[in-house]
Protein backbone atom coordinates (compact mmCIF):
# COMPACT_ATOMS: atom_id res chain seq x y z
CA UNK A 1 0.00 0.00 0.00
CA UNK A 2 1.46 3.33 -0.88
CA UNK A 3 2.11 5.71 2.23
CA UNK A 4 0.64 9.19 2.14
CA UNK A 5 3.26 11.88 2.47
CA UNK A 6 3.11 15.24 4.32
CA UNK A 7 3.51 17.00 1.48
CA UNK A 8 0.27 15.37 -0.26
CA UNK A 9 -1.70 15.95 2.72
CA UNK A 10 -0.42 19.80 2.62
CA UNK A 11 -1.21 20.02 -1.31
CA UNK A 12 -4.80 18.50 -0.66
CA UNK A 13 -5.64 21.09 2.47
CA UNK A 14 -4.50 24.06 -0.02
CA UNK A 15 -6.91 22.28 -2.39
CA UNK A 16 -9.63 21.72 -0.12
CA UNK A 17 -9.15 24.98 1.17
CA UNK A 18 -9.79 27.04 -2.23
CA UNK A 19 -12.35 25.04 -2.82
CA UNK A 20 -14.33 25.96 0.44
CA UNK A 21 -13.22 29.87 -0.45
CA UNK A 22 -15.39 28.84 -3.91
CA UNK A 23 -18.16 27.62 -2.57
CA UNK A 24 -18.77 30.55 0.03
CA UNK A 25 -18.15 32.78 -3.12
CA UNK A 26 -20.81 30.88 -4.77
CA UNK A 27 -23.80 31.36 -2.56
CA UNK A 28 -25.87 34.36 -4.10
CA UNK A 29 -26.45 37.48 -1.88
CA UNK A 30 -28.96 36.17 0.89
CA UNK A 31 -27.52 32.84 1.12
CA UNK A 32 -24.65 34.62 2.32
CA UNK A 33 -26.44 36.91 4.32
CA UNK A 34 -27.99 33.83 6.19
CA UNK A 35 -24.63 32.10 6.85
CA UNK A 36 -23.36 36.30 7.92
CA UNK A 37 -26.26 36.96 10.22
CA UNK A 38 -26.30 33.49 12.20
CA UNK A 39 -22.49 34.29 13.18
CA UNK A 40 -23.65 37.93 13.60
CA UNK A 41 -26.41 37.00 16.05
CA UNK A 42 -24.36 34.07 17.86
CA UNK A 43 -21.39 37.04 18.72
CA UNK A 44 -23.96 39.46 20.15
CA UNK A 45 -25.55 36.60 22.39
CA UNK A 46 -22.23 35.69 23.23
CA UNK A 47 -20.66 39.12 23.88
CA UNK A 48 -22.48 41.74 22.95
CA UNK A 49 -24.53 44.36 25.74
CA UNK A 50 -28.00 44.24 26.08
CA UNK A 51 -29.57 46.08 23.08
CA UNK A 52 -33.07 46.42 24.32
CA UNK A 53 -32.30 50.08 25.42
CA UNK A 54 -31.27 51.00 21.81
CA UNK A 55 -34.24 52.16 19.30
CA UNK A 56 -34.90 50.21 16.48
CA UNK A 57 -33.12 52.34 13.86
CA UNK A 58 -29.20 52.54 16.46
CA UNK A 59 -30.31 48.41 16.86
CA UNK A 60 -30.19 48.22 13.22
CA UNK A 61 -26.80 50.36 12.73
CA UNK A 62 -25.50 48.35 15.50
CA UNK A 63 -26.15 45.17 13.53
CA UNK A 64 -24.80 46.43 9.99
CA UNK A 65 -21.79 47.62 11.19
CA UNK A 66 -21.59 44.41 13.20
CA UNK A 67 -22.41 42.51 10.25
CA UNK A 68 -19.89 44.24 8.15
CA UNK A 69 -16.93 43.55 10.45
CA UNK A 70 -17.44 39.88 10.37
CA UNK A 71 -17.74 39.97 6.54
CA UNK A 72 -14.10 41.92 6.33
CA UNK A 73 -12.53 39.23 9.44
CA UNK A 74 -13.55 36.04 7.58
CA UNK A 75 -12.25 37.43 4.15
CA UNK A 76 -9.13 38.21 6.52
CA UNK A 77 -9.36 34.45 8.51
CA UNK A 78 -9.85 32.47 5.25
CA UNK A 79 -6.54 34.00 3.36
CA UNK A 80 -4.64 33.64 6.32
CA UNK A 81 -5.32 30.02 6.38
CA UNK A 82 -5.10 29.93 2.77
CA UNK A 83 -1.73 31.54 3.22
CA UNK A 84 -0.49 29.61 6.25
CA UNK A 85 -1.31 26.08 4.58
CA UNK A 86 0.30 27.07 1.49
CA UNK A 87 3.29 27.91 2.91
CA UNK A 88 3.37 24.70 4.54
CA UNK A 89 2.33 22.74 1.39
CA UNK A 90 5.73 24.95 -0.75
CA UNK A 91 8.02 24.50 1.79
CA UNK A 92 7.61 20.24 1.18
CA UNK A 93 8.35 21.08 -2.08
CA UNK A 94 11.86 20.36 -3.99
CA UNK A 95 13.22 24.03 -5.11
CA UNK A 96 11.58 25.74 -2.71
CA UNK A 97 14.30 25.82 0.63
CA UNK A 98 15.05 29.75 -0.04
CA UNK A 99 12.50 31.70 1.99
CA UNK A 100 11.83 34.78 0.17
CA UNK A 101 11.13 32.87 -2.97
CA UNK A 102 8.64 30.51 -1.30
CA UNK A 103 6.64 33.74 0.89
CA UNK A 104 7.11 35.66 -2.86
CA UNK A 105 5.25 32.63 -4.59
CA UNK A 106 2.48 31.81 -1.61
CA UNK A 107 1.87 35.59 -1.41
CA UNK A 108 1.31 36.10 -5.20
CA UNK A 109 -1.01 32.93 -4.85
CA UNK A 110 -3.00 34.01 -2.49
CA UNK A 111 -3.67 37.74 -4.11
CA UNK A 112 -4.02 35.96 -7.37
CA UNK A 113 -6.93 33.66 -6.06
CA UNK A 114 -8.28 36.61 -3.79
CA UNK A 115 -8.56 38.82 -7.55
CA UNK A 116 -10.54 35.93 -9.19
CA UNK A 117 -12.95 35.07 -6.06
CA UNK A 118 -13.68 38.87 -6.68
CA UNK A 119 -14.12 38.47 -10.48
CA UNK A 120 -16.13 34.86 -9.67
CA UNK A 121 -18.96 37.30 -7.38
CA UNK A 122 -19.32 39.36 -10.39
CA UNK A 123 -21.28 36.71 -11.84
CA UNK A 124 -23.37 35.79 -8.52
CA UNK A 125 -26.77 37.07 -8.12
CA UNK A 126 -26.80 39.22 -5.14
CA UNK A 127 -22.72 39.41 -4.97
CA UNK A 128 -20.47 41.85 -6.45
CA UNK A 129 -16.20 41.79 -6.78
CA UNK A 130 -15.11 44.52 -4.71
CA UNK A 131 -11.27 45.48 -5.04
CA UNK A 132 -11.61 46.03 -1.19
CA UNK A 133 -12.00 42.69 -0.39
CA UNK A 134 -9.12 41.88 -2.31
CA UNK A 135 -6.68 43.91 -0.05
CA UNK A 136 -8.29 42.51 2.84
CA UNK A 137 -7.46 39.16 1.40
CA UNK A 138 -3.92 39.87 0.97
CA UNK A 139 -3.97 41.46 4.26
CA UNK A 140 -5.30 38.24 5.70
CA UNK A 141 -2.91 36.15 3.60
CA UNK A 142 0.37 38.58 4.21
CA UNK A 143 -0.34 37.99 8.22
CA UNK A 144 -0.55 34.80 7.62
CA UNK A 145 2.79 34.44 6.22
CA UNK A 146 4.15 36.61 8.89
CA UNK A 147 2.77 34.05 11.63
CA UNK A 148 4.37 31.98 9.82
CA UNK A 149 7.67 33.07 9.81
CA UNK A 150 7.75 34.22 13.30
CA UNK A 151 6.74 30.28 13.96
CA UNK A 152 9.59 29.04 12.38
CA UNK A 153 12.14 31.99 13.72
CA UNK A 154 10.28 30.29 17.30
CA UNK A 155 11.33 26.95 16.66
CA UNK A 156 14.94 27.65 14.98
CA UNK A 157 15.62 29.57 18.17
CA UNK A 158 14.61 26.41 20.06
CA UNK A 159 16.69 23.80 18.15
CA UNK A 160 19.46 26.36 18.67
CA UNK A 161 19.26 26.09 22.44
CA UNK A 162 19.01 22.69 22.57
CA UNK A 163 22.27 22.29 20.51
CA UNK A 164 23.96 24.40 22.92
Amino acid sequence: MKRIKAKDIFALLVAFWCVAIFAFSAQSGDESSVSSDGVVYMICRLIAPDLSGLDEAARAEYMSTLTFIVRKAAHFTLYFILAVLSMLNLRRRDGFERTFAAFAAVWGFCIFYAATDEFHQLFVAGRSGEPTDVLIDSSGALTGLLFYALIEKIKLIKVKKLAL
